[in-house]
């Protein structure tokens, strides 16, 4: 995935962009009255694979890279989402749905349709 940075002013305020989606994220959950783990978030260089995300399956960490803080910008909140999904319920990639597909879609998801592909993961249980 690359290298994580060390925390500076600079890479705080990256992190912080992150904090924005993951608190979002959590918000959704709260609605449906589903309790989010905590969820470690790491930022790292883009000396790696070229990979926007990074989740480890079911242990709460997930690792963002410069690129989707930086170049995917508008990409961010379904990067953020993704990884969600996959380090909270252990969920893979599906091929077949927009968020968790292992590719970024061209254009970034709708909010909307963001929110219920997110939830999906967690209201089927």
């Amino acid at each position: 995935m690359g290298k994580n940075l060390k925390m500076s002013p600079e890479v705080y305020a990256l992190r912080r962009q992150v904090m924005d989606h993951v608190y979002e994220a959590k918000n959704l959950l709260r609605a449906q009255g589903i309790q989010m783990d905590r969820v470690d978030i790491r930022v790292t260089d883009d000396s790696g694979n070229g990979a926007l995300g990074m989740a480890r399956l079911n242990d709460r960490i997930i690792w963002i890279s410069l690129s989707s803080l930086k170049r995917w910008k508008a990409h961010l909140r379904d990067v953020v989402f993704h990884e969600l999904v996959h380090t909270l319920t252990g969920f893979d990639h599906d091929d077949n749905c927009r968020l968790m597909c292992p590719c970024v879609n061209l254009q970034p998801l709708e909010q909307q349709e963001a929110d219920a592909l997110f939830l999906k993961y967690f209201t089927k249980r």
